[in-house]
């Protein structure tokens, strides 16, 4: 199917995304495909094997927009999104593994939003982004919830969306902290920056060492080469 927009809320049913083509639309400042599940229900969400194309389309407009608790099973897959102002938002988004997805030329890579978010995001390729990865208003001047922090040696870990096997490739920065307590660690692990100095992926980075009010991204062990985001 060739379409303009969707926009699908869903309690209880399950959602099937799928073999579809988003291109030229005429809306301003909205997502091109947006999907809530129903809180509490955790409906099945697949939303795989699409195109969302935005060159032709105003530069307000973004990609997919999801939140909401989906299933465990849920899945966000081989999706490629070109363009507009964000590829990916998630606010209050629980349950899918994001995976194998390219988003490109967006203004962001991936926006996540609220603390409430728990979610699998793997092997994904961002590129030529302005920002990677935005992570906004992150527990922030609130108590944060055990449900979604560990306390470590390193700290105190939100367990949040588990990032990790990830391709950055032409983004500056590349992850974006904003509004983010400055008690909580954001891991991010085995993905690739273009390079494995710490200290020049300290560069790409905007967090504690840069913000003493922000909290701190942890990089665990990047790779040298680029990650084949298509193997499961």
């Amino acid at each position: 199917n060739t379409l303009g927009g969707a926009y699908i809320a869903t309690q209880t049913q399950p959602v099937v995304v799928k073999n579809n083509v988003f291109d030229m639309s005429t809306h301003k400042d909205i997502a091109v495909l947006e999907i809530h599940c129903g809180y509490g229900n955790n409906p099945v969400l697949t939303v795989n094997d699409n195109i969302i194309d935005l060159n032709d389309s105003d530069d307000s407009l973004s990609g997919l927009r999801f939140g909401g608790w989906c299933g465990d099973t849920s899945e966000v897959k081989n999706n490629r999104i070109i363009g507009g102002s964000y590829g990916m938002y998630a606010k209050g988004l629980v349950g899918p593994n994001i995976a194998s997805n390219i988003i490109e030329g967006a203004d962001v890579g991936i926006e996540i939003y609220d603390g409430g978010n728990q979610f699998t995001n793997l092997r994904n390729t961002i590129k030529d982004t302005k920002i990677a990865l935005n992570f906004r208003y992150i527990y922030w001047g609130k108590r944060i919830s055990e449900d979604y922090s560990i306390q470590t040696g390193q700290g105190m870990i939100w367990k949040g969306p588990t990032i990790s096997n990830m391709n950055m490739l032409r983004v500056a920065p590349a992850v974006l902290l904003e509004d983010f307590n400055s008690d909580l660690t954001i891991p991010i692990l085995d993905s690739f920056w273009g390079t494995t100095d710490l200290e020049t992926i300290g560069i790409l980075i905007t967090d504690n060492a840069d913000d003493y009010t922000l909290g701190t991204v942890s990089v665990v062990n990047p790779v040298s080469a680029l990650i084949d985001i298509s193997i499961d």
